[in-house]
């Protein structure tokens, strides 16, 4: 057993299992920053609302204390709320490429009579490249910030000069079914994990969550890859034969009266 307090031990096993998640916001374009306003707002909601006394939402001092934001943080994320901060601040505090092409979009001095985005030349004249991206680029070298832009098309040669195609920076383009994901398989295994190792859960209250580790090599993936994708599939389908009996109807939604309710299963190879 590592000799590590529990709560250091946490953060290094939290630090590993998000790193998926990261490699999917450095990819899709969210920054630090972005990040930070997302923990920030989860951090004030749950302890707001989850850790009240007597049935009442827990107060701002109690709030801060558990969470290390300063009492007038707290009050401006709990007047504020997800739905105005993630237009308000996130949208606002771009990382230098998003900022960049914001405001070649945005800016009178980077467009011309209509409206629109003029093309620039990297380093020549004014404005070019170089001095839109010192304007508004913090202290990225602007020759990197070229590279990735270029990188992920969004911007495009126009002749001697360079032309944005795009509005926001996205390494790569954010695929729906990533966003579905994110909002139901990963969310409900966490959720999972979250409900069967609450203070005070007995064996027979937890949730079934199983998974089977072993060690193969490399040679026989494929055919690893073959066995478990049929097995689950076939398992899937029989266990969604068996549940659908107990259905309330066609539609996925919860009432008063019921709950939605599912199993996931997935096959993975070690990444991290």
């Amino acid at each position: 057993m590592s000799a590590l307090p529990k709560h250091i031990q946490l953060m290094d096993a939290s630090r590993n299992a998000l790193k998926p998640l990261f490699r999917i916001f450095l990819r899709s374009g969210i920054s630090y920053k972005d990040f930070t306003e997302v923990a920030k707002s989860l951090f004030v909601e749950i302890s707001t609302d989850e850790y009240g006394l007597r049935g009442r939402k827990t107060n701002i001092s109690r709030v801060a204390i558990m969470t290390g934001l300063t009492r007038k943080e707290v009050k401006k994320i709990r007047d504020d709320g997800w739905e105005k901060m993630r237009v308000d601040k996130v949208s606002n505090k771009l990382s230098p490429a998003s900022a960049v092409l914001h405001f070649w979009h945005t800016d009178s001095d980077y467009q011309d009579d209509k409206g629109s985005p003029i093309p620039l030349a990297y380093d020549k004249g004014d404005p070019s490249f170089l001095t839109l991206a010192k304007k508004y680029g913090g202290d990225v070298p602007s020759g990197a910030l070229f590279k990735e832009l270029i990188r992920a098309d969004a911007v495009e040669p126009d002749g001697e000069k360079f032309y944005p195609v795009k509005r926001h920076f996205i390494a790569v383009e954010v695929d729906d079914i990533l966003i579905w994901a994110l909002r139901n398989s990963v969310r409900h295994k966490l959720g999972t994990v979250e409900y069967n190792t609450r203070p005070g859960r007995s064996s027979e209250e937890r949730r079934f969550d199983r998974r089977v580790f072993l060690t193969v090599p490399k040679n026989k993936l494929k055919k690893v890859r073959e066995v478990a994708r049929e097995k689950l599939r076939k398992y899937t389908e029989d266990l969604d034969d068996e549940l659908s009996r107990f259905e309330t109807g066609d539609s996925l939604s919860a009432d008063k009266n019921s709950k939605i309710v599912g199993a996931g299963f997935f096959y993975f190879e070690d990444e991290a």
